[in-house]
């Protein structure tokens, strides 16, 4: 059996607000020993699977495009704004939800409940903090730490605008020596 490593998200669908949220990534990487999350993938993750046998995969797609977003999207979509940048203990940088984060805290419950309920995947042990990954600390420089607390706190309330999210999507990453390629699972 083929297993591949999979997540859950919430895709953007504002260009403009993937922009500035690219934008954002690589003035943090500049600052050294860091890497930004490349465009292409910036999501909101509700749910890291790992290894996952490929066909359970194709069935979790198919169930979140038939029982998940139905009852999440049922007009086609709804907006959330993305603000602020913060901070998991200086190792991940990244940009909050402002404006519909009940939204995606109601998607990952229910992406949780279901994946307990028909798939027995076991919920998350950690609170869940809906965020955007911009970018992650590799070897942070002394001198650059105080630098990126600077801009996390000037950016804290920064508004990177609101984006359409119309699905729950369940992506392939596949790992390369220039970082994660991912793929939407189909079914």
């Amino acid at each position: 059996m083929t297993k591949i490593r999979a997540f859950i998200a919430l895709e953007l669908r504002n260009e403009e607000v993937v922009n500035k949220l690219e934008q954002m990534a690589v003035t943090i990487a500049k600052l050294g020993g860091i890497k930004a999350v490349e465009r292409e993938n910036l999501h909101v993750t509700l749910k890291f699977l790992g290894d996952i046998e490929e066909e359970t995969a194709k069935k979790i797609a198919r169930f979140l495009h038939e029982k998940i977003n139905p009852v999440l999207f049922p007009h086609g979509g709804s907006p959330i704004e993305v603000v602020g940048v913060g901070t998991f203990r200086l190792n991940i940088i990244f940009a909050n939800i402002g404006m519909g984060v009940e939204l995606v805290t109601k998607a990952f419950r229910d992406v949780e409940d279901g994946l307990v309920k028909n798939f027995a995947i076991p919920r998350e042990q950690k609170a869940y903090h809906p965020h955007i990954t911009l970018a992650r600390v590799k070897n942070l420089p002394g001198p650059a730490t105080s630098r990126l607390k600077t801009l996390l706190s000037e950016k804290e309330n920064m508004s990177f605008g609101e984006s359409k999210v119309d699905g729950v999507v369940l992506k392939k990453s596949q790992l390369t020596p220039k970082g994660p390629i991912y793929f939407d699972v189909t079914f």
